[in-house]
């Protein structure tokens, strides 16, 4: 992607948000006005940044004078993505009542979660859509996945072996109808932490219902935690605190991982949350988590990124725990995932860091609880423990994959019978009647 200049930086920051407040208009304006050589670069970088729409709507509801290149870009790019909201809503409608008739709870994360209560349809892109079961309901899910034309990869192993060693799987779709879903049955790898343990996720979801189908979402606190956590999963060593030109220069880098849709969602998130729940019960949940820090640091790049209400503030004020100076180091990312293993042979240089882990990321293991010898012994045993019984597997992992993939030959070739492909077909059409 293009760089930006830091004039379409700004306008791109003015131009996301909810809701149709005067200031929010006069400032889109103000920073459009400014950058008279905004380019379709701008566009190029809202379609990255998943808020091409939203801005979109935004644009036009204020008139802000864009240039007419850019402008004429925004509008064919948005109409474009409408058809990927409809794949969004087509996959759903046919997965979710498919889980519900077999019995499969399912909680809704992330942009999935957020459509139902947050954003208009399509005003957030999903890259895919996440959905969270219980472990032991993960393979049904899988072969409900199969017969709503979602399929694991050729190159995937048996659930199995993902549900030892990861903590979601994704299913790709067989037809242009369907989006990938990843399905989850922890937030977080059980050895990176940052997350509750999923019993008491479960315990603590709230009903909804997205396309009519009931279903569940994570408590508020979860959610945001979640959200928060997520994006520091991408960033991890990407420097200190975040104040306006570093989030600037982020945005005005084309490879900068950041994704201004990921802050805008905790933005929106924190107004919720602020009359409704206690600063100090987020501290305390993220502290439970492992995550005090990531809040600290989420916390303080929402407040330097947008224009946030006197009582929002005030609320981030009293629930910001101490940010963390810098981000953890990331785990090394060279490359795609070895077709033979199925990880990135990169991590293997980890080992010794998981085995010997250094006191921030023990004791975010620990809750938060400072950690004595006794628990580095039983970490260390433990890690070792996984290893061993990891490559032990790996073997089996491997025979299993062929017998894997057979039977995900014959679910692709189901998806794409003629009877099926004229069912979705005529589903998608009266679909795309319905919203229009």
């Amino acid at each position: 992607m293009k760089a930006l200049s830091r004039g379409e930086a700004e306008i791109l920051v003015a131009g996301c948000y909810l809701g149709s407040e005067p200031r929010r208009g006069a400032e889109l304006t103000k920073r459009v006005e400014a950058c008279p050589e905004a380019s379709p670069a701008l566009v190029e970088a809202l379609e990255k940044h998943g808020l091409l729409v939203l801005f979109a709507r935004n644009v036009e509801a204020v008139g802000a004078p864009l240039p007419e290149a850019t402008l004429g870009a925004l509008k064919e790019r948005a109409e474009a993505l409408a058809e990927d909201a409809r794949r969004d809503e087509a996959t759903l409608g046919a997965l979710l009542p498919a889980l519900r008739s077999r019995g499969i709870d399912v909680v809704l994360l992330k942009g999935a979660s957020l459509a139902t209560d947050r954003y208009a349809a399509g005003d957030r892109a999903q890259g895919d859509l996440d959905l969270l079961v219980r472990a032991e309901d993960v393979p049904r899910a899988v072969r409900v996945g199969a017969e709503c034309g979602l399929v694991p990869r050729p190159s995937a192993f048996p659930v199995w072996w993902y549900r030892w060693s990861h903590f979601h799987l994704k299913l790709a779709p067989v037809t242009p109808f369907r989006r990938e879903v990843e399905i989850h049955w922890r937030l977080s790898s059980r050895w990176v932490g940052w997350s509750a343990e999923p019993d008491h996720l479960w315990a603590r979801a709230r009903a909804t219902s997205c396309l009519g189908v009931p279903c569940l979402t994570l408590d508020p606190i979860d959610r945001f935690l979640h959200l928060a956590t997520h994006l520091v999963s991408h960033l991890q060593g990407r420097g200190g605190l975040p104040d306006e030109e570093w989030v600037l220069g982020a945005l005005q880098q084309g490879d900068n991982p950041l994704r201004l849709k990921w802050v805008l969602d905790l933005w929106v998130e924190l107004e919720a949350l602020v009359g409704e729940v206690e600063p100090r019960q987020v501290t305390d949940r993220a502290v439970s988590w492992g995550a005090g820090q990531n809040l600290g640091w989420c916390l303080h790049l929402v407040a330097e990124t947008f224009a946030l209400s006197p009582e929002c503030r005030g609320w981030v004020k009293a629930a910001r725990p101490e940010a963390a100076p810098s981000l953890p180091g990331r785990l090394p990312r060279d490359g795609r995932a070895h077709p033979g293993f199925g990880f990135r042979l990169a991590v293997l240089k980890q080992i010794p860091a998981w085995l010997f882990p250094g006191r921030e990321l023990l004791e975010r293991r620990l809750g938060g609880r400072r950690a004595g010898f006794l628990d580095r012994l039983v970490h260390g045993v433990s890690m070792a423990a996984f290893l061993g019984l990891s490559a032990l597997f790996l073997p089996f992992a491997w025979a299993g994959r062929a017998w894997a993939e057979r039977v995900r030959v014959q679910d692709r070739r189901a998806c794409l019978a003629p009877e099926r492909i004229l069912a979705d077909t005529v589903a998608w059409k009266k679909g795309n009647s319905q919203a229009g």
